[in-house]
């Protein structure tokens, strides 16, 4: 929305497109109650695996979901000062794969075309809106390989664009050498040296009696 600044992460943009409010912790302080269930699992948790001989990763999850969280709940859980769910009913119109999705920016090509990891890609639809020329488009990738451009608002499902490849030629090629001088045979006229034949006039060609 305009006026409005967004979060500069992935995450932060898909808490604000859920209407999600994100509050940061700026100091230690701000972060108590994470940071002590963090030692609190990096302590107490270690410690009830093993004693109860728990080795592998199978067990300790059944053994977390089963008893640990429950007792952990009853022991250190603090009561809210106000009931009722603090949940907001979901939008079933927002699409979640789009929401949820790795997000880049790409600088509009020729031809309604963006370049995106080495591929060039196109709108699936031909009717979709032209992209204008040297504009910055977000990219989304869904994790199902799916690429969306955002243009106004709105999803454009993107195409690859066929590149036919060069023809690649699979002849050895020779390298070029050092050319042999050519020896000219012995009877070449080179051998005997050039020799100019004096000329032989008669008196007619020349003029004189």
């Amino acid at each position: 929305m305009s006026g409005t600044e967004l979060p500069l992460s992935n995450f932060g943009k898909a808490l604000y497109e859920l209407g999600i409010k994100q509050i940061t912790a700026h100091s230690p302080q701000a972060k108590g109650r994470i940071e002590r269930l963090w030692n609190t699992f990096q302590d107490r948790l270690i410690a009830e695996l093993r004693f109860s001989s728990i080795t592998n990763i199978a067990d300790a999850n059944k053994m977390i979901a089963e008893g640990f969280i429950s007792d952990y709940n009853r022991r250190f859980a603090v009561l809210p000062h106000e009931d009722g769910s603090a949940c907001m009913p979901f939008d079933r119109s927002i699409d979640l794969g789009l929401v949820f999705s790795i997000r880049d920016t790409r600088r509009a090509g020729g031809g309604n075309t963006i370049s995106y990891k080495g591929e060039i890609y196109t709108p699936e639809d031909e009717k979709s809106p032209v992209f204008v020329r040297g504009r910055i488009l977000e990219v989304r990738e869904t994790f199902d390989g799916a690429v969306y451009v955002i243009q106004n608002g709105m999803p454009v499902l993107m195409k690859k664009v066929f590149r036919a490849q060069k023809a690649i030629d699979i002849g050895v090629k020779k390298k070029a050498g050092v050319v042999s001088p050519h020896k000219p045979a012995s009877d070449h006229p080179w051998r005997g040296g050039f020799k100019i034949k004096p000329a032989i006039y008669n008196n007619t060609q020349t003029g004189r009696g």
